[in-house]
């Protein structure tokens, strides 16, 4: 800051030596005027003899109430401080009055003038004279107002001398004249000196003003300069502080806000700030904290709508700081002053914005009470202060995308729970830990029950849904203490502290059984899941985590293997069908390149006569040495594996061909029943395949019933409506097997896209004993005769079972009664001898 320099001009000395000037003349005159009053009547008295007492009062008189008014001017010039204000037109109220006065005493030179004493005319105009020269110094301030003067006061006497004619009196008028030349050239000296002498003193005292001004002036700033620099180091002392502050490195947001918002109060002297976040998104400002004396509230209720232009957006992107010394004058504060900045008293405030990304993010605010004329140093150091919200606004980023990363390294995505990383180092160091304290850890391989069927058929959105249900429901189904994660699609693991007992496994696992049967609502659409579970223990199966994870794999594929819906404790044997099942799937893949398959045939009859109706495919995997795999122990794996969908083709033709075959003996009314599997469904193209096959082996579409599941068919209703609405359209039959198993109700049987219902076996097992599934077959088998469909009866295995039956009103049946599956030669021979089922020597 620059000290302000004042320089004294020759105008204001010269104004300042007038206006000195106007005062001495008033003030010189004050006592003339005062003296004048009774000297004239003095002059009166004194000369009665010489002139008439009349005339001598009349001047007299004149005189006084000339001299008063003059009087009265003067002490008017001192009350108003004439000299000051307008001195010019007080001068010239002085000289009109010294031109009305200088005459009249000028007068009584000449009228008490004595013409007959030689003596004493020379003693008044000496008298006069001297008066003159008394004058001169008085009136010397204004040069003419005394030539004026000495010209009226002299010329009457000069005259009268002139006039009288004697030699005395000429000597005195030439006395007088050169008197008058003497003072007439005096004059102008003396003004000349008076006035270079006031100058001086003037001169002298404005450079004195002007020293003391500017040596007070240096000292203010000087002072100034002090108090900034204080100020500047106890502010780089603040920031130094924030710059320490592990909490803006660390990306603790909160507390670096609070922790620069102490700052900003501390360093510029405020006792509330704000801070605000700007949502261009909701068009809001949003208070995240204010601070006001001590307490700070953070996410206090306050916000306030943008209600700026996007004019004036662009402009606060790129405002450094907004500067508001008057928030009840300035435009820029209007929109919120009666809704944030009155009711909180604040009279100045200064706001700096803070960035991320080059974006506004917020902004903070010092309020001040009281007006306050921010600064530049004020500028710099908010705006130092607010760079640190923005660097921990960075470390807060940084922080969530390194646990953003730390969750994608160790969380499942969809479910939240642990992932298969974040489940091997934990289980990891819970065996451990058990190994060191002497406890038992058990570990629960959960898999759910065709899962796939609800992604084929409804979608993988719905897909994720379920299994992000499915996750919460094995949460609640869990202990306290209890370790859940999701190793890979439906695949879940539950590590089992502190197992003191089997018992304890097997509670956790029905109670895991029971949460994940209920159904899960996907809109209007019911999905039921079951799920198998594989136990296994420390350190009673294994030792190692991962061989304690292929247990409880193993034995997981043991409950599916013995129905679903079931959990299995891991045993030695079941390591061995692991290995055979990592065998038998490249045996099946080599199986599928040769065509090691084989068909078998379930007949289908008609219950009360025997005869032959139709037959149901098996197919079967014959190994090069003969010997026959089940479709129990393959089927599975190949759906898993996708293996199914070639399987199925070579099924389907072979099976067609077969039925061409028997045509020829006269078997043109036969039905060729075969499985399809969802995968199929799902892969594409399977009624273009069924068409092909067909027509390549010239059948008729309606001698064709494709069989699905029931879990199938009610899973894959809705995405594979158009699947089975085309097979459909085209002849072919839909039968929905096993039905019975699954979660359907009589009251879905008329939506459902089927043709023909098959009763599973487990209906017509305890038919006989059991009159409740006596009741609920008949039930199913009068209401699938009422809306149109066929019943076919799997399973039957004793006459009571059939004639129950049939009493029931099930015309079609099939089952190891009537005929084991028969090889295609066998089948031929039925064809060609009509001969009834069950046969004799059955």
């Amino acid at each position: 800051m620059e000290a302000k320099k004042v320089t004294v001009t020759d105008r204001d000395v010269n104004a300042r030596v007038q206006s000195e000037m106007v005062r001495r003349l008033f003030s010189y005159s004050l006592p003339v005027h005062v003296v004048s009053i009774p000297a004239a009547f003095l002059l009166a008295a004194l000369f009665r003899e010489v002139v008439e007492t009349g005339v001598a009062m009349a001047w007299a008189i004149t005189l006084c109430l000339v001299e008063f008014c003059r009087l009265a001017l003067a002490l008017a010039f001192f009350h108003y401080r004439g000299h000051i204000n307008r001195p010019r037109t007080w001068l010239i109220a002085f000289g009109v009055g010294l031109a009305v006065a200088a005459p009249i005493w000028g007068v009584a030179g000449a009228l008490f003038f004595p013409l007959d004493e030689p003596e004493f005319q020379v003693i008044i105009a000496l008298s006069m004279v001297a008066i003159s020269g008394v004058a001169l110094p008085l009136l010397a301030p204004a040069l003419w107002m005394f030539q004026l003067a000495l010209a009226c006061f002299l010329l009457p006497v000069f005259l009268r001398l002139v006039f009288v004619g004697e030699p005395l009196s000429q000597i005195t008028a030439g006395l007088v004249a050169l008197a008058a030349v003497v003072l007439g050239l005096a004059a102008p000296r003396i003004n000349r000196d008076q006035v270079e002498a006031t100058s001086a003193r003037f001169s002298y005292a404005s450079v004195a003003e002007s020293l003391r001004t500017e040596v007070e002036e240096r000292r203010r700033v000087e002072s100034e300069l002090r108090r900034r620099e204080t100020t500047n180091h106890r502010r780089k002392l603040i920031l130094m502080e924030l710059a320490r502050n592990p909490v803006i490195a660390e990306g603790d947001l909160e507390a670096a806000i609070v922790g620069v918002a102490r700052g900003v109060a501390r360093g510029l002297a405020v006792t509330r700030v704000s801070v605000w976040d700007l949502n261009l998104d909701q068009e809001l400002f949003r208070a995240r904290m204010i601070l006001d004396g001590d307490q700070a509230r953070q996410q206090p209720d306050e916000s306030f709508d943008i209600r700026i232009d996007a004019e004036s957006r662009r402009e606060l992107e790129k405002t450094r700081t907004l500067v508001l010394s008057d928030v009840n004058a300035d435009p820029r504060a209007a929109l919120y002053r009666e809704d944030y900045f009155r009711p909180n008293g604040v009279y100045s405030a200064l706001v700096t914005p803070f960035r991320r990304g080059g974006r506004i993010r917020g902004f903070l605010m010092a309020e001040s009470r009281i007006q306050r004329f921010w600064t530049e140093d004020d500028d710099n150091f908010i705006s130092s202060a607010v760079d640190f919200i923005s660097l921990a606004l960075a470390a807060a980023d940084r922080r969530q995308a390194q646990h953003r990363l730390r969750e994608m390294a160790t969380l499942d995505g969809l479910t939240r729970l642990p992932n298969r990383n974040a489940f091997h180092e934990f289980f990891q160091r819970s065996l451990q830990s058990a190994a060191r304290e002497g406890e038992r850890v058990g570990l629960l391989f959960v898999d759910l029950d065709r899962f796939k069927a609800v992604n084929d058929s409804l979608g993988h959105h719905a897909g994720d849904v379920v299994l992000q249900e499915i996750a919460q429901r094995l949460l609640d189904s869990t202990r306290e203490g209890d370790w859940v994660a999701r190793l890979a699609g439906d695949e879940f693991t539950v590590i089992v502290h502190g197992v003191e007992s089997l018992e304890t496994l097997r509670g956790i696992a029905n109670r895991i059984r029971k949460g994940l049967v209920r159904p899960v609502m996907l809109g209007n659409t019911e999905v039921t899941l079951t799920c198998s579970i594989g136990i296994s223990l420390f350190p009673d199966h294994a030792e190692e985590a991962e061989r304690l994870l292929q247990n409880a794999d193993a034995a997981m594929y043991e409950a599916k293997k013995q129905g679903r819906n079931r959990y299995a404790f891991f045993t030695p044997e079941l390591r061995e069908r692991a290995v055979r099942r990592l065998s038998m799937d490249n045996e099946l893949r080599r199986a599928v390149e040769e065509q090691d398959f084989v068909l078998h045939y379930q007949p289908i009859v008609q219950s009360e006569t025997g005869s032959l109706m139709g037959v149901e495919a098996l197919v079967r995997w014959q190994r090069p040495d003969g010997t026959m795999v089940s479709p129990g122990e393959f089927i599975p794996l190949a759906e898993e594996t996708g293996l199914i969908v070639p399987i199925g083709e070579w099924v389907l033709d072979r099976a067609l061909a077969q039925l061409g075959e028997w045509d020829q003996l006269e078997g043109e009314d036969l039905t060729m029943s075969v499985n399809f599997s969802m995968v199929q469904c799902r892969h594409g193209g399977l009624p273009g395949m069924v068409d092909r096959s067909l027509s390549r082996n010239g059948i008729d579409a309606n001698r064709l019933v494709a069989e699905v599941t029931e879990s199938d068919v009610l899973i894959g209703q809705q995405q594979y409506q158009a699947v089975f609405d085309r097979l459909r359209e085209h002849g072919v039959r839909v039968a929905m097997d096993d039905f019975g198993t699954g979660s359907s109700s009589l009251g879905q049987l008329k939506r459902l896209p089927v043709d023909i219902l098959k009763l599973d076996r487990s209906f017509v097992r305890d038919i006989a004993s059991s009159s409740e599934d006596e009741a609920i077959t008949g039930a199913a088998i009068s209401m699938a005769s009422a809306l149109g469909l066929k019943v076919i009866a799997e399973g039957i295995e004793q006459s009571v079972q059939r004639d129950l039956l049939i009493e029931a009103g099930c015309r079609l049946m099939q089952g190891f009664y009537f005929s084991r599956p028969l090889m295609a030669e066998d089948v031929a021979d039925l064809i060609r001898t009509g001969e009834r089922l069950p046969r004799d020597d059955s």
